[in-house]
């Protein structure tokens, strides 16, 4: 799949999501975009799981298993398997990610119709404090939603 085609995919997928959990569709389907390399990544494939979403001790559902690269300050490089959440459809990710977001989390509940305030309360920007692991995600994100004219 092109990356116009997988970019539209996601913006419908989450326009269907939109109303129910209160989501900007153009917020979420940038993350998507962003997230998964536009439908590249292993995850995207084979556990469609479009969001990085782990498979935490509370998590029922089915777990995909990926070796994981992270950085621990007191040894410093590790691998090890980490579980990520399985899906049978991307739309099955991204209305778990949009029930977490607004029934978990209540994020950007009440600023879902304005994207930019969406990915501000998603994303505070970096000098408030917020440790992210990219800091020019909410950069990224904004300039795809851009470039596929969401925003």
């Amino acid at each position: 799949m092109n990356r116009e085609r997988f970019a539209s995919k996601m913006y419908a997928l989450a326009q269907d999501c939109a109303e129910k959990f209160r989501i900007n569709p153009a917020i979420i389907a940038s993350q998507a975009c962003l997230e998964t390399g536009y439908g590249k990544s292993i995850l995207s494939k084979k556990a469609n799981n479009l969001f990085g979403l782990y498979a935490g001790p509370y998590w029922k559902g089915l777990k995909y298993p990926m070796k994981n690269r992270q950085f621990l300050h007191a040894y410093g490089w590790s691998v090890k398997i980490s579980h990520y959440r399985l899906y049978s459809t991307w739309l099955d990710c991204i209305t778990d990610y949009s029930e977490i977001l607004c029934c978990e989390l209540s994020l950007g509940v009440d600023n879902c119709e304005d994207p930019i305030a969406y990915l501000d309360d998603l994303c505070p920007k970096a000098e408030e404090g917020i440790s992210v692991t990219d800091p020019r995600y909410r950069e990224k994100i904004l300039s795809i939603a851009k470039i596929w004219k969401w925003i």
